[in-house]
């Protein structure tokens, strides 16, 4: 059965590099599993234009997996995002915990 397991992995003499969830990443060089875009703004609570602009800008590595779907790097995702800083919500939200912080540490 590992025979038969490897001779499916193997095209032409050469490992295959891409399979539906996983793909040989050129920017990191080694094989990667495979996100799609909502699977990834979903794993940092985020939207997909998010994610869709990062990739635009070379922040996440866009690989084709084996049927040619363009799909993100989880490599690269997960160190685009433990490097990110911390956005606030909305203006808004530094405001009223402004306001609460002078109420609450007012002399």
């Amino acid at each position: 059965m590992d025979q038969k397991r490897t001779v499916n992995n193997v095209d032409s003499g050469n490992i295959r590099l891409r399979r539906q969830r996983a793909a040989f990443c050129p920017a990191c060089g080694k094989i990667v599993e495979l996100m799609t875009f909502a699977t990834a703004a979903n794993t940092f609570k985020t939207d997909t234009q998010d994610i869709e602009l990062l990739a635009g800008t070379g922040s996440l590595h866009r690989v084709h997996n084996s049927q040619g779907r363009v799909m993100i790097c989880s490599i690269s995702l997960f160190d685009c995002f433990d490097n990110r800083r911390t956005r606030l919500l909305d203006s808004h939200f530094a405001e009223k915990a402004s306001e609460r912080w002078k109420e609450t540490h007012s002399d």
